[in-house]
């Protein structure tokens, strides 16, 4: 029994043993099975990699064949259009070697062609170097039907063309002659034109070239006249002048006239303003020191007003330069020794107000003028102007407005005409960097008021509902000789002064003959038409000039008459006016002494509670103000005086009493004392005078 016990009992545990060990076996059979079980996955994994490689080699294979067949396809093209050019090349290659040789073998044939032709010039030339010693004889003369002899038409030409070349009528014939000297010719008989006859043919050539200007103006159509004046030493001058569709200039005449209309204060300013300085140089030689090599301040001779907009811009610019080199180059360190004009215009450099002008107006040339002139003076019809100045008109008025606007201007950035160019120099950054902007800002506004409402009346036929804006560009051609400046009568002119100054002793006579020949190119017309009509014009002028001479006498006679009788009408009217301020001062004294002078608020309040009616105190405040305006000439501000209209608006009673009470307060206590009226009771206008001269004497002691 115990014995079966111990055999169960290994059999037990041998049996555990196994099962142990059987369990041991299950476990790694299930992780075999595991990693079996992995390792099938990653070889799917990898085999769906691979599949998906393969796939993409497949698809890159494709790609790469699709790429080598268009490769080929391209290169084949390449090659194809190779050999066309190749071909092509080698053709015209093989016709230009045709075309050289057969150029070579004609310029073989021209070579000895020439060569004969060089061979017979040199006899010729040997021909007439043989003969050149000899002086040949030229005859400037034709015979006259009077028996005598006449200068030919070839001779007149030459004079006409010397005169046009400005020598002078005793100089053409030693001219002539000195020129065929050089040319080893003589005249026949020593004949040459003396001063008289070149003075005839000089006179000539205004009935020739009127002759011309005639023949050409009957051939053409859709011509612009053109008239001007201006006044020369004093003597007002009028041109008449036309132009054809090519712009091509026909001077008709040039006159004196008897006077000028529109000739206001504008002369007398150019004058001060070309009177010599004599520093120009010095101030010129200053700038080059300080590496300024341009000098930017135009003369006013020779220009026209609005160079006084660019010199405004540049001396602002400058003025710096300027202001040290008065004080410490021209001064010498003691503005002192400056004369009077130098110290004016530095007085006026170092106000800061006509500094500002300065400015504004260099503005106004930098973006307004300056560009306007140059679309003017570009290729531009009339009739595109319009809208050129319907802009120009609108956008004066909309920044003269609007503040802002104003700055933007200032600076440059809003301006009329974006499309002309602006240069953009020293001067251009000193006008539009900021330094007193608000003052500059206000003159600015004042001038593009101002510039607006001028230009809407000067160009009004140019704005909307114009006259000359009905046109549509149908009608541009009618047009096409219409200027839109009148540059070419101030050409004219500016041809006249030269004359003025460098001939002052020629008859107005030759003057006009001498500029209408020049600018109507007479001399070449001439030299197309034939030598009969050449002759015959001549001859027709020569038998016109006695004519031509008495009517310039009759007609210099009538102008002086004119003159005269403008000048006694002037004297007249002065005459008159004396006498009418004389009767409206005499009655205004009238008033007053009946009145008495109101010569404190006080009064004034005083003596118009004592007039009843509206009207009646309206009229002894008009002449209390009047009375102190012409009678004793009291200064003060032009609107104090004005008694009917300020700004058209009725100036109103409160209004006038407000400006009575202004004048007095002025003047403080000086007054005219009441006794001094009395002397001006007398009848006549010689007395008034003398009694008024009284008054004025006696009203300047009370002041002082």
């Amino acid at each position: 029994m115990k014995r079966t016990l111990v055999d169960l009992k290994y059999s037990l545990a041998n049996r555990s043993k196994a099962e142990v060990k059987l369990l041991k076996s299950n476990k790694i059979l299930k992780n075999s099975a595991k990693n079996a079980e992995t390792g099938m996955k990653a070889m799917e994994k990898c085999l769906q990699n691979e599949k998906i490689r393969i796939r993409y080699i497949t698809n890159i294979t494709w790609m790469e064949k699709k790429r080598t067949i268009e490769k080929c396809k391209y290169w084949e093209n390449i090659a194809q259009k190779t050999r066309y050019l190749n071909d092509h090349l080698q053709a015209k290659h093989e016709t230009e070697v045709r075309l050289l040789k057969e150029q070579v073998l004609n310029m073989r044939q021209e070579q000895k062609a020439n060569k004969h032709e060089i061979n017979e010039t040199k006899d010729e030339l040997h021909f007439l170097l043989d003969n050149l010693n000899e002086k040949k004889l030229v005859d400037l003369t034709v015979p006259a039907p009077n028996g005598k002899y006449t200068f030919s038409t070839d001779t007149n030409l030459c004079i006409m063309e010397l005169l046009n070349a400005n020598v002078a009528f005793e100089n053409v014939s030693s001219v002539i002659s000195s020129v065929m000297k050089l040319c080893n010719v003589d005249s026949r008989n020593n004949i040459f034109p003396k001063k008289d006859y070149v003075s005839t043919i000089s006179s000539t050539r205004l009935f020739v070239s009127q002759a011309h200007a005639a023949i050409v103006c009957s051939e053409q159509e859709n011509q612009t006249l053109y008239t001007d004046e201006t006044k020369k030493n004093g003597q007002p001058y009028g041109v008449f002048v036309t132009k054809n569709e090519d712009k091509k200039p026909l001077l008709l005449g040039l006159r004196q006239m008897s006077n000028k209309a529109a000739q206001t204060q504008l002369d007398v300013f150019k004058q001060i303003l070309d009177e010599k300085n004599g520093v120009y140089l010095e101030f010129k030689t200053y700038l080059q020191r300080q590496q300024i090599n341009k000098y930017e301040i135009k003369p006013f001779l020779g220009n026209r007003f609005n160079v006084v907009f660019h010199n405004a811009g540049a001396i602002y610019h400058l003025r710096s330069h300027i202001i040290h080199f008065f004080k410490n180059v021209k001064g010498e360190g003691t503005p002192g020794k400056l004369n009077q004009l130098l110290k004016a215009v530095l007085s006026c450099l170092q106000n800061d107000t006509i500094m500002v002008g300065c400015r504004a107006l260099g503005l106004f040339n930098k973006f307004i003028t300056s560009p306007l002139w140059k679309i003017l003076e570009g290729d531009i019809h009339i009739l595109q102007m319009n809208q050129k100045y319907q802009h120009l008109v609108q956008f004066l008025e909309d920044i003269s407005t609007h503040v802002e606007k104003i700055k933007l201007f200032m600076t440059g950035e809003l301006i009329p005409f974006p499309s002309v160019d602006v240069k953009k120099g020293d001067i251009w950054a000193s006008l539009v960097s900021n330094h007193n902007d608000e003052q500059c800002a206000a003159f600015l506004i004042q001038m593009c008021s101002a510039t607006s409402k001028a230009l809407s009346q000067k160009v009004k036929d140019h704005l909307e509902d114009g006259q000359h804006t009905q046109y549509s560009i149908d009608h541009s051609k009618t047009f096409n000789s219409v200027l839109p400046h009148n540059k070419l009568p101030e050409f004219i002119f500016g041809h006249l002064d030269w004359i003025i100054k460098h001939r002052p002793n020629a008859s107005r006579l030759a003057n006009e003959a001498h500029i209408v020949y020049n600018v109507n190119k007479t001399g070449a017309w001439l030299n197309q038409q034939t030598e009969q009509n050449v002759q015959e014009l001549i001859n027709k002028s020569k038998l016109k000039i006695k004519d031509i001479k008495i009517t310039e006498k009759q007609r210099l006679l009538d102008l002086k008459n004119e003159l005269e009788r403008i000048s006694r009408e002037k004297e007249e009217k002065a005459k008159r006016i004396l006498i009418k301020k004389c009767n409206e001062k005499k009655k205004l004294v009238e008033h007053i002494l009946k009145l008495g002078l109101w010569d404190n608020a006080r009064k004034v309040d005083q003596e118009l509670t004592n007039v009843k009616f509206i009207k009646n105190k309206r009229e002894v405040l008009k002449t209390q103000i009047k009375f102190r305006q012409l009678v004793l000439e009291q200064p003060g501000e032009k609107t104090l005086f004005q008694v009917s209209q300020v700004n058209k608006k009725q100036v109103t009673i409160s209004q006038l009493a407000k400006n009575l009470k202004t004048l007095i307060k002025k003047l403080g206590n000086a007054a005219v004392p009441t006794q001094i009226l009395e002397h001006t009771t007398a009848e006549d206008l010689h007395d008034f005078g003398k009694s008024f001269l009284f008054i004025k004497i006696k009203f300047s002691k009370s002041l002082e």
